[in-house]
């Protein structure tokens, strides 16, 4: 603690701040409070504090650094408040060395960059892969266990969402309906046991046209090898089942002509 005069001269000071500096009172008599501070803090005393002080008469909680015995910077909080010594006017200083808040204050401010760092990692990331699979033709989401959907491409979206960007945080009943989902629940089941299921499935569109899906479930685990839920990809293979019924058409065609020569021949 200190008192100086309106012009910053000490007038006196007591024991502690004369240990941190390892001054005497005769010596700090002869100084001003710019030379307690190093160059940054005094310019902000000149600039804020000493104004501050001259219009309101006190200020509290002012960060600055105070100059110890060997050079060294000790971060303070300052106090300041107008008052009276020996009949005159004087300005009373109180000074809170901080070294641990400080010290908290700078951990506190690297980890809120590491953090706004990661978080800016982590988004460019989540942009990445959602522009990834956004462009993939098949239909890619995860569902957690308790079938709450986590993630949805473009095209999963496209199909199963009744507006844009609502299969995220939907329930699969919300999402597919009680119908549909009473007809995946035994793939859901075993795909919540740790087993990989694979299956196909008409669908109905939109605008009315029959379509065939195949759906592979993989189960996602944790560390401790319990399954936290499964990511689900689907394609549309309506033209390979087109492709399909054609052949066994064909086939079919094919056998009985061959049948109907064989006859002939036999006639």
């Amino acid at each position: 603690m200190l008192a100086t005069d309106g012009a910053g001269r000490v007038l006196a000071a007591n024991y502690e701040l004369l240990r941190l500096t390892e001054g005497t009172l005769v010596e700090w008599r002869l100084k001003t409070l710019d030379d307690l501070v190093p160059p940054a803090s005094r310019i902000f005393l000149q600039t804020h504090v000493w104004p501050m002080l001259l219009t309101q008469g006190s200020v509290q909680e002012i960060q600055l650094q105070l100059l110890g015995a060997t050079g060294q910077r000790v971060p303070i909080l300052v106090n300041s408040k107008k008052g009276i010594l020996d009949g005159a006017e004087c300005y009373y200083w109180v000074l809170f060395v901080s070294l641990e808040r400080s010290r908290f204050e700078g951990e506190l401010l690297k980890a809120r960059n590491f953090a706004q760092t990661s978080s800016q990692a982590l988004a460019k990331s989540e942009r990445f892969i959602k522009t990834v699979t956004d462009g993939l033709p098949g239909m890619i989401a995860y569902w957690d266990k308790d079938l709450v959907c986590r993630f949805a491409n473009k095209p999963y979206e496209q199909v199963f969402s009744k507006t844009p960007n609502s299969a995220v945080g939907s329930t699969m009943i919300e999402l597919l309906g009680q119908p549909v989902t009473a007809l995946n629940q035994p793939h859901i089941d075993k795909v919540l046991q740790g087993r990989p299921e694979q299956f196909e499935r008409p669908f109905e569109k939109s605008d009315g046209k029959q379509a065939y899906l195949l759906a592979t479930y993989i189960p996602d685990f944790d560390s401790k090898s319990a399954v936290i839920g499964f990511f689900v990809l689907m394609n549309d293979i309506t033209l390979l089942k087109k492709s399909e019924v054609e052949l066994k058409l064909a086939a079919s065609v094919f056998d009985s002509i061959s049948d109907g020569r064989h006859d002939c021949w036999r006639g």
